[in-house]
């Protein structure tokens, strides 16, 4: 599992999920089909919604890709997809995510 830490510092915004963890930013284009997601920490109950960025770089809300309450989603996006997690409502703890290497 990669693990992704979203601060308070960091705040509410869209985040890429790098198949190869935040060391390795370069490769963010998914290269397996699918991508699983769980939430390990979020005290604050801040809103998490997981999707892709399209082709003008924005990020897209996958249907049904509400993990705040649900625990966690399987996704399956397919090859070359570039993974975002959009969070929202970070008030004094962060949110940390856990998902496979995709």
């Amino acid at each position: 599992m990669i693990y992704k830490e979203i601060s308070v510092a960091d705040g509410d915004g869209d985040y890429y999920l790098p198949p190869f963890g935040d060391e390795d930013t370069k490769r963010v284009v998914t290269v397996r089909p699918e991508t699983t997601i769980t939430i390990d920490a979020n005290a604050d109950g801040a809103t998490v919604e997981l999707g892709y960025e399209d082709y003008q770089g924005n990020f897209k809300a996958y249907p049904d890709s509400d993990i705040t309450t649900s625990g966690g989603k399987e996704l399956n996006h397919g090859i070359g997809v570039k993974v975002m997690a959009q969070v929202s409502g970070i008030t004094a703890n962060s949110v940390h995510l856990a998902y496979s290497s995709s």
